[in-house]
């Protein structure tokens, strides 16, 4: 399964990338577990993680929680980016 992910803002600053493929053996895996597969492969992201207030995901454009309910799939796109704020 191949899952494409895309980071924005400063997690993209953090990671030095702004978007990758990632592969799995299974059909289908949790949104937790592809976060903690991230964690894994790019020590960047436990970095930003620890620095910034929160990361936000979105699964096709649908903002989830990262759990074991939550599903990815074959050619799903997962975005990954810290709070996004307006105005100044």
């Amino acid at each position: 399964m191949r899952i494409m992910i895309r980071y924005i803002g400063s997690l993209a600053d953090f990671l030095g990338l702004r978007e990758e493929v990632m592969e799995f053996q299974e059909s289908e895996v949790s949104v937790k577990k592809l976060l903690e597969a991230l964690r894994d492969v790019r020590p960047g992201f436990r970095k930003a993680e620890s620095r910034l207030p929160m990361i936000w995901v979105f699964l096709n454009d649908k903002q989830v929680l990262p759990s074991d309910k939550v599903r990815v799939k074959n050619g799903d796109i997962i975005l990954v980016s810290p709070p996004l704020y307006e105005g100044g």
